[in-house]
């Protein structure tokens, strides 16, 4: 259940079990959750199956693939959505969540008819231990992050793997499960036009731990728009000099 606590002029979402207010042996212990914490995990998760794949649970296989087609395009637009945004998009993908005190585990069941269920390790500490430090950072905090159009790359990969699969039927249905439009898919699937060590040397850019980084798709455009290799390895290689 969502509840909120004020402080001053703050105000501190978070979720509690439905059967915390009760008494007896139906009465849940299970400490509340801020809401940041709990959502930032389905996230987390979401994106993880999308960029690595994972486990699927209760779900027939042929109803992972369009889920994880979901949450690939969620990975990848994530970092641009506006906050209103994003929760829509969380909306239209996750069902609904769960957690399990027992084994802090969180449930994810998203969307479908029916959708694959997604796990996830969520440690839940009470305030009377939770401790005053800081939380520590992830080792991709301190790697620093993969560059957007190394992930676009692996995109356009994947999306040529779902339709060459017959797990998607063309571009409108890839934008439809990705909520994003068909033009969009078609920019993405263009990076397949680079020969096929740029698209490997994309696919392998180190970690941007400061700044932008030093390549975008945009600026690629027009190198997959030239149909030679050669050409295109000279365009690229300028590109990647005054980056």
């Amino acid at each position: 259940m969502a509840r909120h606590t004020t402080k001053g002029m703050r105000r501190y979402p978070y979720y509690i079990c439905p059967r915390s207010g009760r008494t007896g042996e139906q009465r849940c212990n299970t400490p509340s959750i801020p809401r940041r914490k709990i959502e930032q995990a389905v996230v987390e998760r979401l994106r993880a199956f999308g960029r690595r794949g994972g486990v699927a649970h209760d779900v027939e296989p042929g109803r992972i693939e369009p889920a994880r087609a979901a949450c690939v395009l969620l990975d990848a637009r994530w970092d641009r959505l506006a906050p209103e945004d994003r929760a829509t998009v969380l909306r239209e993908t996750v069902r609904h969540a769960a957690y399990d005190a027992a084994t802090s585990t969180l449930q994810i069941f998203l969307a479908g008819d029916p959708g694959p269920t997604l796990q996830t390790p969520l440690a839940v500490r009470s305030k009377k231990t939770s401790g005053s430090g800081t939380d520590q950072p992830t080792p991709d905090d301190a790697q620093g992050t993969i560059p957007r159009v190394a992930r676009l790359m692996a995109l356009a990969l994947h999306f040529d793997g779902l339709l060459a699969k017959g797990v998607v039927k063309d571009h409108a249905e890839i934008a439809r499960l990705g909520h994003v439009t068909r033009a969009r898919i078609t920019q993405i699937l263009n990076l397949l036009h680079l020969a096929p060590d740029i698209q490997e040397r994309l696919l392998f850019l180190p970690c941007v731990t400061r700044g932008r980084a030093p390549i975008t798709e945009h600026a690629l455009r027009a190198v997959a728009a030239e149909p030679l290799w050669e050409t295109q390895r000279t365009l690229f290689g300028s590109l990647w000099a005054s980056a």
